[in-house]
């Protein structure tokens, strides 16, 4: 309950209002660079309070998503709930759309092919603007909040206490002779440590510009980032379409074949007696001259036969001549080459009819764009667009081929092991490849394989050993040890939660990353391992 002494002030306050403005009584005067202050926190206050929400709707320009959002994340931090969730971006909508009828299409067509490529430029995209959102709320929206919580709201503070102690020393001022100058002295000093409070208040939050530049600035560069890595993901994605455009042209033209449709029809005779008569015939006329007569038969016509799935799209071209072998050989004496079913490769120069010299290529390797890397006698990167080699580089012995090269998921690194497994080398893309992480020296692996996000790598190799790698911390994280023979083929599952490899033996061996448990082996056939990667897609 207020005071009796408060009472009177605020009846003090009150009148001196009131002869101000109805009495056009004149009040203390403030000097001209206080007002000019006052007047710049005025409008950096309705500039915070209209920039804010806007920024919001710049970055999120649906309300009803936004409302709903505001809702399902009150709801979270109800029931106590961290992860908060995210605004469905319209890139990222529209990417899932394409993406999943790309695929109902299948690698057989063009178009399908074009849509899921479309679809995962989309869902990068949509990655990028989640990221801008992020950093836009971070640097921008949140610095803005809090500059409106906390010192422009004490400043109001600080100009609300002055404006009531103004009205007081001016109400006792007026009423000099009536009221002890001791009061009007106190009233004035109270006054006058307000007015230095609220100044020094205003003038440190305006010498602040540059820090408040640095804010808009790093708004700017948010937008910056995400166009230009929109411009990017565009770029490549139009390359993609060129060379997707340029391959569909270069298909040969294929004709309709119709089929018919053997046609089964019983025949009446003059005694009554009937019997069953059967015609195929590729001409659209009706069939005549059956058993002697003119009995007319519907020869019924096919659609065109649905054409034979052939993915054209993914089609390896190569600017140096090439094989692909028929059947595996084993290499018996010094200059041969060994290789397997399907392998493909390049020939260097011909020694007769029936003998070449070679270089073998051990894995082909297609980025999320239009860029393929090959490994053999080294690592070479394509434009499959183009089919021209785009870098050529062997972070490796130069005397040993290249075994296996895998892309990161941003497609800006590439890693990479040897035959002989004298280390495993992680080169960056980025401009002219430089390798940058060198792991394994000396354990023999041979075989490589990332999780989705590119910081775990997998190998194994001629140690019959399957290990797991820290990329980030550049550290061994984990050792298998199942394989009884050489470990040929290593791979993660899409949602890396469990790792497969198989060996020499055809054995199979599956390893949970949550339970750190491996299964037994199975396939127990030199053909078994040849679908491990097939194999790993299917696990969830």
């Amino acid at each position: 309950m207020m005071s009796v002494a408060g009472l009177k002030k605020q009846f003090h306050k009150a009148s001196q209002l009131l002869s101000e403005k109805i009495n056009g009584a004149e009040g203390t005067k403030l000097d001209e660079e206080f007002q000019k202050m006052e007047r710049r926190i005025d409008v950096t206050q309705k500039m915070v309070l209209e920039l804010v929400p806007k920024t919001t709707e710049y970055l999120q320009p649906n309300p009803a998503y936004r409302a709903k959002l505001g809702m399902l994340n009150t709801v979270s931090r109800i029931c106590g709930q961290v992860k908060a969730v995210g605004y469905p971006q319209t890139e990222g909508m529209l990417g899932d759309c394409m993406l999943h009828y790309g695929r109902e299409l299948g690698v057989g067509s063009a178009f399908g092919c074009a849509l899921a490529d479309i679809g995962e430029a989309l869902k990068q995209m949509s990655v990028a603007r989640d990221s801008l959102d992020v950093s836009v709320k971070h640097n921008f929206i949140d610095p803005l909040q809090a500059l409106q919580d906390r010192e422009l709201r004490e400043i109001g503070y600080h100009l609300r206490k002055l404006e009531g102690r103004r009205l007081d020393f001016d109400y006792k001022k007026r009423r000099k002779g009536k009221i002890p100058d001791e009061e009007i002295m106190q009233a004035w000093e109270k006054f006058s440590d307000s007015k230095e409070l609220a100044e020094r208040s205003m003038f440190d939050l305006l010498e602040r510009d540059a820090e408040h530049v640095t804010h808009l600035s790093a708004l700017i560069g948010a937008a910056l980032d995400y166009h230009r890595q929109s411009c990017q993901i565009l770029d490549s994605l139009n390359r993609s379409l060129q060379g997707r455009l340029a391959i569909a042209g270069n298909r040969p033209k294929r004709e309709p074949r119709p089929k018919s449709i053997k046609v089964n029809t019983i025949n009446t005779q003059q005694n009554g007696s009937s019997h069953r008569s059967s015609v195929i015939s590729s001409d659209p006329q009706i069939s005549q001259a059956v058993n002697g007569k003119n009995d007319q038969y519907t020869n019924i016509l096919l659609r065109p036969e649905s054409p034979i799935i052939c993915n054209h799209d993914c089609e390896v071209f190569l600017d140096q001549p090439c094989c692909r072998a028929l059947y595996c050989f084993v290499a018996e004496n010094e200059g041969e080459l060994g290789f397997k079913e399907g392998d493909l490769i390049i020939l260097t120069n011909q020694i007769d009819d029936n003998c070449f010299t070679r270089t073998s290529v051990t894995t082909l390797t297609m980025e999320e764009v239009t860029r393929l890397v090959s490994s053999g006698d080294c690592v070479k990167i394509w434009d499959s667009a183009s089919m021209t080699v785009l870098e050529q580089f062997n972070p490796h012995s130069a005397t040993h081929p290249v075994a296996q090269v895998c892309w990161s998921s941003n497609n800006q690194y590439l890693v990479s092991a040897s035959s002989i497994g004298d280390k495993l080398v992680v080169s960056s893309l980025k401009s002219s490849p430089i390798p940058v992480v060198e792991l394994a020296e000396g354990k023999k692996q041979t075989r490589v394989s990332l999780n989705s996000t590119s910081q775990y790598l997998v190998s194994g190799g001629l140690d019959n050993s399957v290990n797991i790698w820290d990329l980030k911390a550049k550290r061994l994280h984990r050792t298998l040890k199942d394989h009884k023979e050489e470990v040929t083929c290593v791979s993660f599952n899409g949602s890396d939660s469990y790792i497969a490899s198989g060996s020499t033996s055809g054995d199979i061996i599956l390893h949970s990353i949550t339970t750190n448990l491996s299964s037994k082996a199975f396939g127990h056939g030199t053909n078994q391992v040849s679908v491990l990667l097939a194999l790993t897609q299917l696990i969830l």
